[in-house]
């Protein structure tokens, strides 16, 4: 890193000689200004800022200790190393006081002068590094904080009695004016889109779904709506979408603000045009008229069942899309259709395939239906959703998953509980259940609790060890999954009524 540096001296002849005494860049430094008396000296200051200043302490307009006072008392931070030709103690101590520890006597000694600037440098490096870092560690959490503020407010949307705590989001923003808008696209991946508009003065980028919740200075209102229009200028074919809603100092006005936006957004659905939208514009491409599509009992639902034939209904859902965007359906009952369509589709697989129907389709959370803005990206998820569905289909009709979740349980058990950290919660997540559905569905199915199932097997394994081999009791209870003997021994007993040895011994 470069750092600026300025001289001010009253002698031109010493400016040019500071100047020209060493290789300035090669030591990390730019010369920025030159000034010959101290009131100069202020001027050239607060227009280049340099990072350290050289200056002679007599001078006759304002000599060189009342030019370090002076910035001093208008904040502003220099190194600042004090040049005389008088070695003078008074001189040395008052620039000490002012905070000016580097003290060089004329005329320079550049074997005394890099070593100094060398210092400097990596003072002013150091510095800066700590000032990056804490710059970013703040930037870092103030981003969680919102980020957090935007998740509650999300959730208030479906949880009317959920709490929205703005007290640190008022902490972060302060009293400044604010102003909210929104981005997404039906093209553009959304962390891409996320850089692109992190360049435009934007204070908070928060990724939702598919769509960007922003908060910007309303005084660069202006200056981010440009950066928008240059996007869609040269978007080549793609399409974004921009809503700005109005500024606000009160944090607790950004909840109201974002329902009005998010109510706004879904008016783009069907939109093929890049636009900046406010919340008074009227931008809705077609009518709210209620429509109803033959869903359940659909012959390509019932393909996709039985056969797995991915391409039929891959063209249902091109068919579907398409009627919905000829007839502009309202987006919500668009959205409500195709969580219908993926209920019938879990149903009938229930029907046909029983237990190991029970992954199909499980994995998709049906919120992020409800935050599609877009029906392009609507097919888009559907298509998906529908490919993941047959590949897991084309398994089961293929033997791959031929066998009870019971089964899969049961088998993962039996093949891992010897590890002294075999737990419930670890069959849970690999077959992708809470635990506490894990267990109820368990007991349900195998009529004991899960750890009295665990607990027998180890046990069988350790009546089989303790009377076909010679091992240590020790080394049986480390095998069977007990990291203590006393625990091994103590729970043997009480299901057996004998010690381990004594077993051994029957």
């Amino acid at each position: 890193m470069q750092y600026k540096i300025m001289f001010v001296d009253d002698e031109e002849q010493n400016l040019f000689l500071m100047e020209k005494i060493v290789d300035w860049e090669e030591l990390g430094f730019r010369v920025c200004g030159m000034a010959l008396d101290g009131l100069e000296g202020i001027e050239v200051f607060e227009e280049t800022d340099p990072d350290v200043v050289f200056v002679d302490i007599r001078m006759e307009e304002m000599d060189g200790l009342t030019l370090i006072e002076e910035l001093q008392k208008k904040g502003k931070n220099a190194v600042f190393v004090i040049v005389t030709a008088y070695d003078e103690f008074s001189y040395a101590k008052k620039a000490i006081e002012l905070g000016a520890k580097n003290y060089l006597l004329k005329p320079i000694d550049r074997q005394e002068l890099i070593p100094m600037m060398n210092t400097i440098k990596n003072e002013l490096d150091e510095k800066s590094l700590q000032e990056k870092n804490s710059s970013l560690l703040k930037s870092e959490l103030n981003n969680r904080i919102v980020t957090k503020v935007f998740m509650q407010i999300e959730e208030h949307l479906s949880k009317k009695d959920q709490q929205i705590d703005i007290s640190e989001l008022e902490q972060v923003l302060g009293d400044k004016v604010y102003f909210y808008f929104e981005v997404f696209s039906q093209d553009e991946p959304l962390d891409e889109l996320v850089k692109t508009v992190k360049d435009w003065k934007t204070q908070y980028v928060v990724p939702s779904y598919d769509c960007l919740y922003c908060i910007a200075l309303e005084s660069d209102r202006k200056e981010i709506e440009a950066e928008f229009e240059k996007l869609i200028r040269y978007a080549k074919g793609k399409i974004y979408f921009m809503g700005m809603y109005e500024g606000f100092t009160k944090s607790s006005e950004l909840a109201e603000i974002f329902k009005k936006a998010y109510s706004k957004r879904y008016e783009c659905f069907y939109d093929n045009k890049s636009r900046i939208y406010g919340e008074n514009d009227s931008i809705m491409t077609g009518d709210d008229s209620d429509y109803a599509a033959k869903l359940p009992g659909d012959e390509a639902v019932r393909n996709l069942v039985y056969k797995a034939e991915r391409e039929n209904m891959q063209e249902y859902l091109k068919r579907l899309i398409k009627n919905y965007t000829q007839k502009a359906i309202n987006p919500s009952l668009v959205t409500d259709q195709m969580i219908e369509l993926l209920i019938e589709i879990k149903s009938q697989l229930t029907q046909v395939y029983k237990d190991r129907a029970f992954f199909i389709l499980r994995h998709q959370n049906i919120w992020n239906l409800y935050k599609v803005r877009t029906v392009r990206r609507l097919g888009t998820l559907m298509d998906r959703v529908i490919c993941e569905a047959s590949v897991d289909i084309e398994n089961i009709i293929e033997n791959k998953g031929n066998y009870s979740l019971m089964s899969r349980i049961t088998d993962y058990i039996h093949q891992n509980c010897m590890s002294p950290a075999f737990s419930a919660t670890e069959v849970a997540d690999e077959v992708n259940l809470s635990r506490n559905y894990f267990l109820k569905i368990f007991k349900e199915n195998m009529g004991m609790v899960f750890g009295d199932y665990v607990t027998k097997i180890r046990m069988d394994k350790a009546k089989e060890l303790l009377k076909n081999t010679d091992i240590t009791v020790y080394s049986i209870s480390l095998e069977v999954g007990y990291e203590s003997q006393y625990h091994f021994s103590r729970k043997f007993k009480s299901l057996y009524g004998v010690s381990p040895i004594e077993y051994r011994k029957m």
